[in-house]
């Protein structure tokens, strides 16, 4: 199983929403992230789907610092596809 096909699979969660999120994300952006940041979304992806949906679509600041460039795009992600 490639990474890209290990993260799509982490990328199936509990809800629907963040499905079609992290898996816009991944079709979207993923490949021209840089290193850090594709290592804070495969961090991401072991996040509680209540933190996970908390931090993205309620705008709760995350726990964990260092996420905000990441946590940005995908709420750009959010309101282009009307999540």
């Amino acid at each position: 199983m490639s990474e890209l096909d290990r993260l799509r699979w982490h990328c199936r969660r509990g809800a629907v929403e963040l499905d079609l999120l992290l898996e816009r994300y991944l079709d979207s952006a993923y490949a021209e992230a840089d290193d850090e940041e594709k290592a804070r979304f495969a961090d991401l992806l072991n996040w509680e789907d209540d933190a996970l949906l908390d931090t993205l679509m309620v705008g709760k600041i995350p726990e964990k610092p260092g996420f905000d460039s990441l946590i940005e795009k995908l709420r750009g992600i959010l309101v282009a596809v009307n999540v």
